[in-house]
């Protein structure tokens, strides 16, 4: 039986009830999921995170008395982006069958029983199956939080109209449909859902946790000193524009085009300093700072890395300007660091796949959303001359966006909460 749910303080509480929250992935590159995480946890319930921890996780998330990790391991099981294009498929299905063994074994044999389970999806295989299995063991139910689709992505390797692509397609909607709810990022990706799989999800969209705190000139130069010491770095000159492009550098990521528009900005406007901090782990990385080396100049400085939470925290509330390259191949999902630009009160330029950004990208930034590199150099060069950067720093520090406490309260705590708990 599922636990009862209380009300208490006037609200919903989730006290008494276990979650699985399975990632088929690196949970520290999951921020959505770790955000479910702690929403559930300040709910009341108790949190078995499942999933890869080859990068560190946030301190309140391994420090919470009411959270567990348990670990995939990702022996043998590294990402496929350097393997070629005629080997991966028959990579990808090896790798997908340790994945299973290794998911099957921690779902019977670490999470123990569960009440609910939330599934991150893409990848929906093996992640979600075994989860509906486990589920139905327990009598608990099943949520998919829809992020993207798992054809989509695997549309990036083996190109969109592969046969092995339509089938993981079909596979995917039959197996979703065995959940009980559905979440979705977008209310675009909501449409296409219903469309093509005939599931109705939820639009949870992600916010900032928190609302920005402005910094001095001070705090901004003191806070990049900081940050280039954790790399080993000198700080150089404090007058140079401080860039930052969150990147999990991954294949969903156009790292050639932030690269093209940065070496145009140094051909253009060889005086303006620039620092461009690009962050994070992903498996395209050694191949964007072999050309990145090749990019810089002497006004043009290119540091990569991932950084522990509060840093890169720091980073975003210090900077001038964020970029997103993100490019989705659904163009359903939505770019999740630009909700931490948003979080840190951080003009972005965003790459333009699609009008699912209109959901995400607030409207002072939407006529500087860049399609090409000769499209994002203009806007960089714009910005950095002139006074139009105050400005915008400005605007944004008035807007007053909500909160994602506010809206997974409003959305998924109503669905976890629900009276009529649906079995598997």
């Amino acid at each position: 039986m599922l636990s009862p749910v209380a009300k208490s303080n006037g609200g919903t509480s989730l006290k008494g009830m276990k979650v699985l929250v399975l990632v088929q992935g690196e949970l520290a590159q999951s921020p959505r999921m770790l955000n479910h995480a702690r929403a559930l946890c300040d709910a009341g319930a108790t949190v078995f995170l499942a999933g890869y921890t080859q990068i560190p996780l946030p301190e309140d998330i391994t420090r919470s008395p009411k959270l567990s990790v348990g670990r995939i391991s990702e022996v043998g099981v590294e990402p496929l982006a350097s393997v070629p294009r005629v080997f991966y498929l028959p990579a990808a299905a090896s790798k997908a069958a340790r994945i299973t063994m290794r998911l099957a074994w921690l779902l019977s044999a670490r999470t123990g029983r569960f009440d609910l389970a939330l599934v991150q999806n893409p990848p929906a295989l093996p992640a979600l199956p075994l989860a509906l299995i486990a589920a139905r063991a327990w009598g608990a139910r099943v949520i998919v939080d829809w992020h993207n689709r798992t054809a989509a992505m695997l549309s990036l390797r083996v190109g969109r109209n592969h046969q092995i692509v339509r089938q993981v397609s079909r596979l995917e909607g039959w197996i979703a449909r065995r959940a009980s709810s559905h979440l979705a990022t977008s209310e675009v990706m909501r449409q296409d859902l219903w469309e093509r799989f005939g599931i109705d999800a939820a639009v949870l969209h992600d916010r900032p946790r928190r609302s920005a705190v402005p910094l001095n000139a001070e705090q901004r130069i003191a806070i990049i000193r900081r940050v280039l010491a954790t790399r080993g770095l000198t700080p150089g000159s404090d007058h140079a524009f401080v860039l930052v492009s969150p990147t999990s550098f991954g294949t969903d990521e156009d790292l050639d085009l932030l690269l093209d528009a940065l070496a145009l900005v140094a051909h253009w406007s060889p005086d303006i300093p620039i620092l461009l901090f690009a962050t994070g782990f992903g498996p395209l990385r050694p191949k964007f700072e072999v050309r990145s080396r090749e990019v810089a100049t002497g006004n043009l400085r290119i540091v990569t890395g991932w950084l522990p939470e509060p840093f890169y925290r720091d980073l975003l509330s210090a900077a001038d300007l964020g970029i997103s390259t993100h490019r989705s191949p659904s163009g359903l999902d939505l770019p999740m660091r630009v909700i931490d630009m948003l979080e840190a009160g951080l003009p972005g330029l965003v790459l333009d796949y699609g009008a699912v950004l209109a959901e995400l990208v607030p409207p002072v930034l939407q006529p500087l959303m860049f399609t090409d590199a000769r499209g994002l150099a203009t806007r960089l060069v714009e910005l950095l001359n002139g006074e139009k950067l105050a400005e915008l720093h400005a605007r944004m520090a008035a807007g007053n966006a909500p909160l994602w406490s506010e809206e997974w309260r409003r959305v998924a705590l109503p669905m976890i909460a629900a009276a009529d708990r649906t079995r598997v």
